[in-house]
């Protein structure tokens, strides 16, 4: 297989450079939301899972679960949501 056809391969499974430029916009809007919308989504959401797409609360809920199952019904590609627990307590995740 030549570069060049590598490289084809390769952009039809990432998409454009447009369709990953939008992709990292809605993103970017979603976990500036999580993070700047922080004091008021724990007034709102405290103790809930909270799913955000394109910087808006999508679906929120007690479980992660129930969350997806809100996400699906309406829709929502689950690899474009940025879900999250709202919390006071800051958490450390080691990954």
């Amino acid at each position: 297989m030549s570069a060049s056809q590598l490289i084809a391969e390769a952009m039809q499974q990432v998409g454009s450079p447009e369709s990953i430029r939008q992709d990292l916009e809605e993103f970017r809007e979603s976990a500036l939301a999580l993070s700047s919308d922080h004091p008021r989504l724990i007034d709102e959401y405290r103790e809930e899972w909270v799913a955000v797409h394109r910087g808006e609360v999508v679906a929120h809920g007690r479980t992660m679960a129930a969350v997806l199952k809100q996400v699906d019904a309406a829709g929502l590609p689950r690899s474009k949501i940025v879900v999250r627990f709202i919390t006071e307590d800051p958490r450390t995740l080691i990954l």
